[in-house]
């Protein structure tokens, strides 16, 4: 995911660009370590293997975004992990061709990472069993990231494929018109993909989509007091 940014902020940089994570990512970590943990001592490995593989993913789809901001002449943007992944952040007002540009950034590099990996794996077997952690590393890594670049491609803000339909429905149409279609169309989405991910049990997904649903709802909400 991607959006504006405010301020920017020091510490550790990749590239050039801040990098920076709340509290809530450090906890969804420890979550999918302790996820593992009926496992015992091999659960534990692999549940930080997996947070390692999903940290290291989320951070090539941000960086996607982050080169494609530095290369339209947009700054150099910051790189932050929250609870719910990861988001890149930057200042001044984007045009709406290249804001398409920067949010398709993202979703191709895991795409294209995790089908590369997997095309590599097809053509040449995984590791041996002498390799087993390196095994799992490999299959949770093209897991992820096409899981990934394929559910932030969904038409609903503030995934990336939100973005693109917001960004699309301006080059047509006034500012608050394109926020307006782009919120009903998110918010028809989120109920649509709550109830698959219900029907499906990923409980996580389904959290994470009504969230971002009633955030939607609270903006259109908003723009129809603003128009009384």
């Amino acid at each position: 995911m991607e959006n504006s940014a405010k301020e920017e902020k020091r510490g550790l940089r990749l590239f050039g660009f801040p990098v920076t994570a709340d509290f809530g990512a450090l906890f969804l970590l420890a979550f999918i370590v302790l996820m593992q943990e009926s496992g015992g001592p091999m659960g534990i490995l692999i549940g930080f293997v997996a947070a390692s593989v999903a940290a290291l993913s989320i951070l090539a789809h941000e960086l996607g975004h982050a080169f494609a901001v530095r290369g339209f002449g947009y700054g150099t943007p910051e790189i932050r992990f929250t609870t719910f992944g990861g988001v890149t952040v930057w200042r001044g007002r984007t045009q709406p061709r290249h804001h398409i540009l920067i949010a398709l950034a993202g979703p191709a590099v895991s795409l294209g990472t995790g089908g590369l990996v997997f095309g590599l794996v097809y053509l040449f077997g995984m590791p041996g069993d002498g390799f087993a952690v390196a095994s799992i590393a490999i299959r949770w890594f093209v897991w992820i990231n096409l899981i990934w670049g394929a559910f932030n491609l969904l038409p609903m803000y503030p995934l990336d494929g939100g973005q693109i339909v917001r960004a699309a429905f301006a080059t047509r149409m006034e500012p608050l018109d394109a926020v307006r279609r782009s919120a009903i169309l998110s918010i028809i989405v989120g109920l649509l993909a709550v109830g698959a991910a219900i029907w499906k049990g990923y409980i996580f997904a389904a959290v994470l989509i009504g969230y971002m649903g009633f955030e939607n709802w609270k903006t259109l909400s908003q723009l129809r007091e603003q128009s009384e």
